[in-house]
């Protein structure tokens, strides 16, 4: 099957939707994959089953990139106008491929590129909206014209003609049931698939092992919906003080608001700076390196690190507003959860996992992954994508 997705704008180091890409990628070698990139590649690696197509994006624009156009914006309409030339790349390559499934990977500015050929071809009933992000959710700090456009580009993928025509997945009832609540809509065609776990985090075995003092970790971009400065506060706000650890892209972090904070903590030596790792070394960071991982994000459409981190053994403490507190209730491990406004709730769940010695057991560990492994997760996919390709 020849199945058509795109990249994002961005070069973020995380991001589910680029892994679940590269296990889906990885796990359906009968299919062809067709990736459209904008200026250099992200994650993507040509092989027998993989192709990738660049746009040269600056040769489309005059010289600006996709963020600066749609930051001297001033309407929905000018904001088009400037990108004219970059969805007509991605018509000619839909011609050129004629994919027989078009996956449209989260709501970013390259997904609504995809989207808006999908739209200008007349094939959206091939079109798999995938949601990662709620677009809705990542603007909510923006201002002006620009946050006024990444709206309309939002409802595009809810937009009457969309609902008609495409299907869409989402990774979490939770993640479903907000953008229905933004949008005042109900999907007709929709799945919930939770995201998989990858076997670099059980490959070595189960080698959990608590260290002698309270260290508490963050693993991920600061970004204003990831609450970065609740976890920066923690000892000011706890009873007990902690060793704080992170990993994040510092160089991507500098440029954010919350990044200035970051990098105070981190020169008053008040909290540990990690760089980016493969999944093989953050495996032995969930390990050996923290007590327990903390995740207070305002909002989480799923949250793969959260699972990674129990696959490991190492309890997460998660917000109530993240996608996988589905997963913490089937498994027994709602003590876990916990109030972005309440610090006695994060005290609570704290305590809980002291209670449970910092450790997710082997057996439900086990149990975790064995339910949630990519490839077992990739043949929900699988006929998800069949079925699209059987009715278009």
């Amino acid at each position: 099957m020849k199945i058509l997705t795109t990249n994002s704008a961005g070069n973020d180091k995380f991001g589910g939707i680029h892994t679940r890409k590269i296990e889906q990628i990885k796990h359906s070698p009968q299919d062809t994959f067709h990736i459209v990139e904008l200026n250099t590649e992200k994650g993507y690696i040509s092989r027998d089953n993989c192709n990738i197509h660049k746009i040269n994006a600056l040769e489309r624009t005059g010289g600006k990139t996709i963020f600066e156009i749609l930051g001297k914006s001033k309407n929905y309409y000018e904001f088009n106008r400037g990108v004219e030339k970059i969805v007509n790349e991605y018509q000619n390559l839909i011609r050129e491929v004629s994919p027989e499934v078009v996956l449209i990977p989260g709501t970013s500015l390259t997904s609504y590129f995809l989207y808006k050929a999908c739209k200008r071809e007349g094939i959206l009933d091939k079109a798999l909206q995938e949601y990662a992000g709620v677009l809705e959710k990542e603007i909510s700090n923006y201002t002006g014209d620009t946050r006024v456009i990444l709206g309309q580009i939002g409802k595009e993928f809810v937009s009457d003609i969309a609902m008609d025509n495409v299907t869409y997945m989402f990774p979490s009832n939770t993640c479903r049931d907000t953008v229905e609540k933004i949008h005042g809509i109900n999907f007709r065609k929709s799945h919930v698939v939770w995201n998989g776990v990858s076997e670099e985090f059980t490959s070595s075995g189960y080698n959990r092992k608590v260290p002698s003092e309270l260290i508490l970790g963050y693993i991920g971009r600061v970004h204003h919906v990831k609450n970065l400065p609740f976890f920066l506060g923690l000892n000011e706000n706890m009873k007990d003080n902690s060793k704080l650890k992170i990993v994040t892209d510092i160089s991507a972090a500098a440029t954010k608001p919350t990044g200035k904070l970051l990098l105070k903590k981190i020169t008053d030596e008040e909290v540990f700076y990690y760089a980016p790792r493969s999944k093989e070394r953050l495996k032995k960071f969930y390990e050996k390196e923290i007590s327990a991982n903390i995740v207070p994000s305002f909002f989480e459409t799923y949250c793969n690190g959260a699972v990674e981190s129990l696959v490991c053994g190492t309890p997460t403490l998660l917000s109530d507003r993240a996608g996988a507190k589905e997963v913490y209730h089937k498994y027994g491990l709602d003590d876990l959860l916990f109030s972005i406004h309440d610090m006695n709730s994060f005290e609570n769940a704290l305590e809980h996992a002291r209670e449970r010695d910092f450790t997710i057991k082997p057996g439900l560990s086990k149990e975790i992954y064995e339910n949630l492994y990519w490839k077992k997760v990739i043949g929900r996919y699988k006929e998800i994508i069949e079925s699209i390709a059987s009715k278009s």
